[in-house]
């Protein structure tokens, strides 16, 4: 009944804005179709992790979005409505804190960013690059995401927020050919030179990247299976993120293939 009063309203709106109708019958049908299939896996998720848990079995839980989209850390009020730090796989699991024994944090070889928002260090030319390497738009969406320069003063803030253990570098290979590097690793605000972010959302746009700069591999890492494969300025890049931010990378990957993906070491 609910659901067909809800039908009625959603026409009602439909009709006044010249959308297409749609029939209660049929929604009603595929919303059965759907639980039936659903069924056999609905159960007491907080009992069932707690007993894998107990029986000393592995969890792995998938963040989704990003640090900085959280709605209590993230650059509000550019944020979503929920936690998006490894925190929030707590709160949204019934995991407890202690249970949680690694924490790896994803995050590319330089930094993008859906939508509007702060972004210190945005750049043009690095996104026209990527673009043009049908590189960083919206797997939903097919928007184009903005682009900027590897950002450490909010990886380092997210490392902290996060607790990470381990860090997962993706996207390497975007940076092949670039002859400099520039990495964030502090922001010019005033007369200062901040190590961490703003607190006052006002004072992101009046922050200004300041560069250490990198001298580029200029040769293709697609190939690399092994940390020592990978060019040596490569490598001096990684190892100067890792320092940068506070923790070590466990994961690199130089493309979509399964195989592009490697531990360090």
């Amino acid at each position: 009944r609910r659901l067909r009063e809800r039908v009625v309203a959603h026409n009602r709106a439909a009709s006044s804005q010249g959308w297409e109708k749609i029939s209660a019958t049929k929604t009603v049908r595929e919303i059965e179709k759907a639980a039936r299939f659903l069924r056999p896996y609905l159960a007491d998720g907080v009992t069932l992790a707690h007993r894998a848990v107990a029986g000393g079995k592995r969890i792995l839980i998938e963040g989704a979005q990003g640090t900085f989209l959280d709605v209590d850390h993230g650059t509000y009020p550019f944020v979503t409505s929920s936690h998006c730090t490894a925190g929030g796989a707590c709160t949204g699991t019934g995991v407890p804190p202690t249970a949680i024994q690694r924490v790896v944090g994803v995050l590319k070889a330089y930094t993008t960013r859906v939508g509007g928002g702060p972004f210190v260090t945005e750049d043009g030319t690095l996104g026209h690059l990527l673009h043009g390497m049908g590189r960083e738009f919206g797997s939903t969406t097919g928007r184009a995401r903005r682009c900027g320069w590897f950002d450490a003063v909010l990886v380092r803030r997210a490392v902290q927020l996060n607790g990470v253990t381990e860090m997962a570098i993706t996207n390497l290979d975007g940076l092949d050919g670039l002859e400099k590097i520039p990495v964030c690793v502090g922001y010019r605000f005033e007369r200062k030179i901040l190590q961490e972010p703003p607190v006052e959302s006002s004072d992101w746009a009046r922050c200004r990247p300041v560069y250490r700069v990198f001298e580029g591999w200029c040769e293709p890492t697609t190939e690399a299976r092994h940390w020592k494969e990978l060019p040596r300025r490569a490598r001096i890049y990684l190892s100067a993120i890792s320092q940068l931010v506070g923790a070590t990378i466990g994961i690199i990957s130089v493309g979509a293939g399964r195989e592009q993906t490697f531990r360090h070491g």
